[in-house]
């Protein structure tokens, strides 16, 4: 009688205890969710000051971008938001190289790739791509 008591203690226990281990789950999302909307929000509040035409016609200027961009993804923790921001750095400084140089050609195909790069992250931060520039 006494084991048969224990094993139902124990199956109420554990019925009580599925609830409360699925909040934490949750929790845990919520927490994630909270952390990337703050990396997402220190990322494009960083681009939000990149006048992106001097970019685009300034080799100096991509490089500071860039810069800027790298200083404050070394700040981010999310993963995802980190890698699109180091896809986006990365395009600027091509941009940059490409600025250097003479050929149209080789500035637009640069551009090309800082707005993709633009987008990948203005899609993972579910923010307007005009908020990320590019």
């Amino acid at each position: 009688m006494v084991s048969a008591a224990r094993r139902a203690a124990a199956v109420a226990v554990a019925a009580l205890a599925l609830p409360l281990l699925a909040g934490c789950g949750q929790a845990q999302e919520v927490a994630q969710g909270v952390d990337r909307a703050r990396d997402c929000a220190a990322v494009v509040g960083e681009l939000t000051g990149v006048n992106w035409s001097d970019v685009r016609r300034n080799a100096a200027e991509a490089d500071q971008a860039a810069r800027r961009l790298d200083d404050r993804l070394r700040q981010v923790d999310d993963a995802d938001v980190k890698r699109a921001g180091e896809a986006l750095a990365d395009r600027v400084r091509q941009l940059a190289d490409a600025a250097r140089g003479t050929d149209r050609a080789d500035v637009q195909r640069a551009v090309d790739g800082v707005e993709s790069a633009a987008r990948r992250l203005a899609t993972i931060c579910d923010v307007p791509v005009d908020q990320v520039g590019g």
